[in-house]
């Protein structure tokens, strides 16, 4: 048995195999109290640069939502890859991204945002 915060990242490292990324930060909405010292843990132990630019990118997208302090983002930044990469293999239309090296369309629409 995961944690939320491994299963939180284990989602986004594998979006496109399974739901999709709007519907993996449909449920991620869902969940309270993302802990950020643990999605850091999970991503320590994942030790994938490509990883933490994703993870960046999205909690960075989604910083009202979950409000993680910026030390996760610098945390996150520090041990990217610092590839230039697309978030999905889909890659027209992509807006580049500096901070996270990241080419990706808006994230979806939150209702409101």
């Amino acid at each position: 048995m995961t944690s939320v915060e491994q299963t939180v990242v284990d989602c986004i490292r594998d979006f496109e195999k399974i739901a999709g990324l709007e519907e993996v930060i449909r449920c991620m909405m869902l969940v309270a109290g993302l802990n950020e010292q643990k999605i850091l843990a999970c991503l320590a132990k994942n030790n994938n640069g490509f990883l933490y630019q994703k993870c960046g990118y999205i909690f960075e997208d989604l910083k009202e939502e979950f409000r993680f302090f910026a030390a996760f983002f610098e945390e996150c930044e520090k041990y990217s890859s610092g590839a230039k990469c697309y978030l999905m293999k889909e890659s027209q239309n992509n807006v580049f991204h500096k901070r996270w090296k990241q080419g990706r369309k808006q994230l979806i629409n939150m209702g409101g945002k």
